[in-house]
């Protein structure tokens, strides 16, 4: 299924596409690569798709995560896959949007579970290790705030989280001082989420300042 997902965005423009190091206390302990493209499998040019690749290899085996999310024109969630790799072995984690709930279906070591989830209306898909997932809850910032209801699907966690748009900050990425738009994602067990972007949109940065984060994108 991963391979016909891939296959059938590999002919699309990204919208954004790009590598965070991601480091924790100074320590580099990932890289995470995502794309972000116009569209769904299956329906033309409806929504977007994000995909991402992490690799932690602090510990033997490295763990890997390597989720695809599809979304709706409205920026909601309507699918996911999932697939994690380490030392407990292979499993993935299928997700389905249907009214008010999102579903999910846990597969490893020949065994299946399955959970539903109560979503709001305005729901994103977040995850402590693939951080290129904020992006989404950018998009819906507002200055006021917006309040959204955050699934971490690993876990089956349901937080209520606000995002709000700050607007522009000079911040200093890659040693070169740099003006960005800040978004704060707070709320949830993380406390404080810290998501800058360029003005076309790119992922630049994102900070989790309980755990000692921060994931710059790296240089083209």
């Amino acid at each position: 299924m991963m391979l016909v997902l891939l296959a059938a965005l590999a002919g699309q423009t990204p919208l954004d596409d790009g590598v965070l190091v991601i480091r924790r206390d100074t320590i580099t302990v990932a890289r995470e690569t995502f794309h972000v493209v116009a569209g769904r499998p299956g329906a033309g040019a409806a929504g977007w798709t994000l995909s991402a690749s992490a690799r932690y290899e602090l510990a033997r085996p490295a763990t890997t995560f390597a989720p695809i999310l599809e979304l709706g024109t409205d920026t909601e969630p309507r699918a996911l896959q999932f697939d994690i790799g380490g030392a407990q072995g292979p499993s993935r984690i299928l997700g389905q949007a249907g009214r008010r709930r999102f579903t999910l279906r846990y597969l490893a070591h020949a065994r299946e579970a399955a959970r539903e989830i109560p979503a709001g209306e305005r729901t994103v898909i977040v995850d402590d290790s693939v951080l290129s997932f904020y992006v989404v809850a950018a998009w819906r910032a507002t200055p006021a705030g917006t309040a959204l209801t955050a699934l971490y699907p690993r876990d089956g966690r349901r937080e209520q989280v606000t995002a709000r748009d700050l607007g522009t900050a000079t911040v200093s990425i890659r040693g070169s001082p740099t003006t960005l738009r800040h978004v704060v994602v707070a709320g949830g067990a993380a406390g404080r989420v810290d998501v800058w972007t360029a003005a076309d949109g790119h992922l630049e940065r994102v900070e989790i300042p309980s755990a000692g984060i921060v994931a710059d994108r790296l240089a083209p």
